[in-house]
């Protein structure tokens, strides 16, 4: 790995969260749950609700399948064929991706970082570039 990727993956941890091991059964906190926006572990959805407290369990209903509300914008139980959060920020699964220990973000906090270090990333390497073609003492 280069050392640009390490760096880019150290801040992104730092900043985000490092990733945990997908639990295994029912999510058994708020953070395991994903908070109020939810998870879902086959037909049960899992959440907390705003004032957070004990995870709240809901077995999907007859005809509907736990997955992405996107007019709500958290996991429910809805109309077949369910799926997941478009923008990929929250998995379906519940533990997947969440550090205990980390703070959730505000929804537009993470694309914001991301486009940043991106930015960082390609002025970086065009100032590398650039200072790649200069002339150096003796090279003429």
């Amino acid at each position: 790995m280069k050392v640009r990727e390490l760096v880019f993956m150290a801040i992104l941890i730092a900043v985000v969260g490092a990733p945990a091991e997908a639990i295994a059964g029912a999510p058994t906190s708020c953070a395991q749950a994903d908070n109020q926006v939810g998870c879902c572990s086959g037909e049960v959805l899992y959440y907390c609700g705003n004032a957070g407290g004990p995870v709240k369990t809901v077995t999907c209903s007859a005809g509907t399948v736990c997955g992405w509300n996107a007019t709500d914008g958290d996991y429910d139980c809805v109309a077949p064929p369910g799926g997941v959060d478009p923008s990929r920020m929250y998995p379906i699964a519940c533990g997947v991706g969440v550090a205990p220990a980390t703070p959730a973000l505000p929804r537009w906090a993470v694309p914001g970082l991301a486009g940043a270090l991106v930015v960082a990333a390609a002025i970086g390497a065009r100032l590398r570039r650039d200072l790649s073609h200069q002339e150096r003492p003796g090279d003429r």
